[in-house]
């Protein structure tokens, strides 16, 4: 960082740095299953979320899920939000969503009725994936306040939030009137791996990514536009600084809805190759036990919780 005479502030980047790739998130998670196929990719440790996939799994995981999403209609450039604590659909429904160009909305779970709905409108939500409950509660029984007529997953049509058209339920506590996420992925057979691979293909790294909204603390929250050729070389350097390697596996409680859970800590695993260990939670005494990795040679194990700052555009609420 340095000053110019005028008093502009500059900053020169490092000669050593690695260079920038022009991919997208779902180029990036096909390269590491096609090049570690038997790696771990994704551990979830928590009572109520457990999953363990290597890179070849995690890949024909998100390919189901970006197959449904297709079926239900949901087209690259529409935005979907995820409102749920950390889990595994959520991690899936990062890289699906990416895979086919839709935008990811993230959702922080402890939202309150009117929070919530000034992001429905704001961004423009065409679906809606939520938990019916977080840390007590009743997500639920607030969703049906705010969509009574929703039914089987689709909002009637005098709703108050006109762009949206699908409600999903994550996890076992009710939403009345939501889909059930396994109800959800039976439509993945319908969508044929060619359509899924012309989805795929039209994506852009200069494409929005994510919309992550500011906490509104001095005004109303702010939607952050983040493209996949910024999340991507965000987490790609911060990966390069902090040393990651294959061998990693890295413990976090971080949010998932928070940029450092999803960008730097999954993302950032996925450049390294390594694993993120993910729990809904922190909770003391269990994050720090020791780990064996699903594979014949140990894993080095590294804990690390990153907050950086991802800048990017504001949404103003007429699309991206």
């Amino acid at each position: 960082m340095g000053v110019t005479a005028t008093g502009l502030s500059h900053w020169l980047p490092e000669a050593s740095a690695a260079p920038l790739r022009e991919t997208t998130l779902g180029a990036l998670l096909a390269e590491r299953a096609a090049a570690l196929p038997e790696r771990p990719a994704l551990i979830f440790d928590d009572p109520q979320a457990q999953a363990t996939w290597t890179y070849a799994q995690l890949d024909a995981e998100v390919t189901r899920l970006a197959k449904a999403l297709l079926g239900h209609g949901i087209a690259p450039g529409q935005r979907v939000a995820v409102m749920a604590a950390n889990c595994p659909e959520w991690v899936l429904l990062e890289y699906a969503l990416g895979r086919i160009g839709a935008v990811l909305v993230t959702v922080n779970p402890s939202f309150r009725q009117g929070e919530l709905d000034y992001l429905l409108r704001q961004a423009r939500v065409s679906a809606l994936f939520v938990a019916g409950v977080f840390r007590g509660f009743d997500l639920g029984a607030m969703l049906a306040e705010m969509l009574p007529g929703l039914d089987h997953g689709r909002p009637d049509g005098g709703s108050a939030y006109p762009d949206l058209r699908l409600v999903v339920q994550i996890g076992a506590a009710p939403v009345p009137g939501a889909l059930p996420f396994a109800k959800f992925l039976e439509e993945a057979p319908t969508v044929s791996g060619i359509a899924l691979a012309e989805a795929a293909q039209a994506v852009r790294p200069e494409d929005v990514l994510q919309i992550q909204y500011t906490s509104g603390t001095t005004g109303k929250p702010k939607g952050a536009m983040l493209t996949h050729r910024g999340t991507i070389n965000n987490a790609l350097l911060a990966a390069q600084r902090a040393g990651y390697r294959e061998t990693d596996v890295m413990v976090s409680a971080m949010p998932l809805f928070h940029t450092a859970g999803c960008v730097c800590n999954v993302m950032g695993m996925l450049a390294a190759g390594g694993v993120p260990r993910c729990h809904g939670r922190f909770r003391r005494g269990t994050a720090a036990r020791p780990h064996r990795a699903p594979r014949r040679d140990d894993h080095q194990r590294r804990a690390d919780h990153v907050y950086p700052h991802a800048a990017g555009p504001e949404v103003d609420g007429r699309g991206a």
